[in-house]
């Protein structure tokens, strides 16, 4: 069937009636529309005007642009005058104020009244973060409006007709340190609105979120204003505390995680009763933390590998597994797998216990037999992952074994796989990545599991598998996905090389460095990051860096020990997908957003 031509009036009639400041689907009028000559050239003008200003930047110092960039310019100032969006509107001149350097008051203007009609409301926070931080382009980089930027928060902070969620909303983006350093000392009564708004809330998760941006506003104030308000900040201490009792969860003799979450929450009121200079709650909490201590399991490391009672869990969960639904055994694979394994605390703790020979120091040992000593500070991380995997090696024969029956018996197949990964979680969904193009994490594995799986479907028919596709394939992919879900929360994914002359050589993070991201911890927990090191890094079995640099021999793939590590990066997966359930993205289906 013939392709219509694209009528790029009524394109930019459905633009401009948008609620929302945001992108869309360029693929999706490529894929419908002819589109030639100056509507395509002005798609793209529009395509890249959504992105946000500071990647939109980057994109215009390339060499690419440079003989575009005035008749982007000319582009934009047209559609300011044309347009009846006036959230568009205030997004063309802030860009041309951000990357042009003009129409600079006009943007300021534009993006004070947008920015005020959108806080009143409710319903688009992600527009609304949006204007926000374009409002801080134009006031931060230019002095005329930097005093102003401040006055303007001031007055909106203090306003009876702005919802208290958006206001908390407005505290967090403000005491956030991801892109802007605001100086909070220039925002008037920032530490009093934030505390009025504890007394208009008694849910627990959101007090503490509240008192903790409290907290965040007090530390930038000036010395004088610190002092003032020293009683204040310990009174904060102490609510923190308090509030925090609201977590403790009753004793449960069949959940063994119970002691070991309350230990959690007692460590941090303790923390905070000590901070407060509350010494008779300090004394209380002490009491607490003491008698819960011997509610904790904690394996004796090195003697017993498992306990009996270890075993027995091990082993009725392998019976489940066999006889469950496909989807729930693929659910609990990632997450049983943990359960085997000691916590974070439990393995520092075995660290410190754990021994070498007299007058022996550590020494590690890759694949390729080249040896590193290992130095006092790397020691306890170093017998940390080799307790892991004492835990792990026998747990995971037990589960490969379970994972081969079910697919010699039929009750596990690869439409089984992706089932639960397109329809479970949200490997199915198509987002906006961080080169704000389409793309779906199933995709980007899709072929690597299906090779994957039919390796072991091999191994149940009785021929020798070969993983060198798959997990070649996979390791980077983990990788990428990582980067993508840290950069849905807003961390960055780049670092500068400090060492190289200017311009300074700008490179991606790569997978040590996005495990070790203070934002990975938004979405993993330690037992998470423990289980991607082991399986990814040089703590463990560095699959990713031995596929990646050609280390591998080719009879490794064939091998046990290649089997394992194609189960652990199927596993790997499977715990990505589930972790990407809490994940809003941006979501880019059939062209919607």
């Amino acid at each position: 069937m013939e392709k219509e031509r694209l009528n790029f009036n009524t394109f930019l009639d459905g633009l401009d009636s948008r609620d929302e400041l945001d992108g869309f689907n360029a693929s999706m009028y490529v894929n419908k529309y002819v589109i030639e000559g100056v509507d395509a050239k002005n798609l793209t003008y529009e395509y890249v005007s959504f992105y946000t200003i500071d990647y939109l930047e980057q994109i215009l110092r390339n060499d690419h642009w440079a003989n575009k960039k005035d008749d982007y310019k000319t582009y934009l100032l047209n559609r300011i005058d044309t347009t009846s969006s006036d959230l568009n509107k205030a997004q063309y001149l802030t860009i041309l104020a951000k990357c042009f350097r003009s129409n600079v008051e006009e943007a300021w203007e534009s993006l004070k009244v947008v920015f005020l009609e959108y806080i009143l409301k409710d319903r688009f926070q992600r527009t609304t973060k949006r204007l926000f931080d374009n409002l801080s382009y134009v006031g931060l980089s230019n002095k005329k409006y930097k005093e102003g930027l401040y006055e303007f928060i001031s007055n909106i902070l203090v306003r009876t007709d702005i919802s208290d969620a958006n206001l908390i909303s407005i505290l967090g983006w403000l005491t956030s340190t991801n892109k802007f350093k605001y100086q909070l000392t220039k925002i008037d009564r920032m530490f009093e609105v934030s505390l009025s708004l504890l007394s208009k809330t008694s849910e627990p998760q959101r007090r503490k979120h509240i008192i903790k941006l409290a907290l965040k506003v007090w530390e930038k104030q000036t010395d004088e204003e610190k002092r003032k308000s020293t009683a204040k900040r310990k009174e904060l201490y102490e609510l923190l505390a308090d509030n925090e009792y609201s977590f403790i969860l009753p004793d449960d003799p069949n959940n063994a995680a119970v002691p070991h979450l309350n230990h959690m929450f007692l460590r941090h009121i303790l923390q905070w009763y000590t901070l407060a200079g509350n010494s008779s709650k300090v004394s209380k909490a002490e009491k607490e933390l003491m008698a819960i201590k011997d509610k904790l399991v904690i394996p004796s490391f090195p003697v017993t590998i498992y306990t009996p009672d270890q075993v027995k869990v091990l082993n009725d969960k392998l019976e489940f597994a066999h006889s469950c639904p496909a989807g729930i055994f693929l659910w609990a694979l990632s997450e049983d797998f943990f359960n085997t394994i000691p916590t974070n605390t439990q393995l520092n703790k075995g660290a410190e216990d754990f021994v070498g020979l007299d007058n022996f120091s550590f020494t590690y040992l890759d694949y390729n037999y080249n040896s590193k000593n290992i130095s006092d500070s790397e020691e306890p991380n170093y017998k940390k992952f080799l307790l892991y995997d004492l835990y792990a090696k026998p747990a995971l024969r037990n589960f490969i074994l379970v994972f081969l029956k079910r697919i010699k018996e039929g009750t596990l197949c690869f439409q089984d796989i992706y089932d639960f990964l397109t329809v479970s979680t949200n490997f199915g969904k198509t987002y906006r990545s961080y080169r704000n193009e389409p793309i779906s994490n199933y995709d980007l594995v899709e072929n690597g599991l299906k090779h994957i799986f039919y390796q072991f479907k091999k191994i149940v028919s009785g021929y020798q598998p070969d993983f060198t596709l798959s997990l070649d394939s996979l390791c980077p992919k983990i990788e990428r996905i990582l980067r993508e879900m840290l950069h849905s929360v807003k961390a960055s994914i780049l670092k500068i090389d400090a060492k190289t002359p200017t311009p300074k050589k700008e490179t991606m993070l790569l997978l040590d460095d996005l495990l070790d991201a203070a934002e990975i911890r938004n979405f993993m927990s330690d037992e998470d990051l423990n289980f991607f090191r082991y399986v990814l890094t040089n703590d463990g079995q560095n699959i990713r860096n031995y596929s990646a640099h050609g280390l591998y021999s080719p009879i490794f793939y064939k091998s046990d020990a290649g089997i394992i590590s194609g189960f652990l990066v199927f596993v790997a997966i499977l715990r990505l997908a589930v972790i990407t359930n809490c994940f809003k993205y941006e979501v880019n289906n059939s062209g919607e957003d």
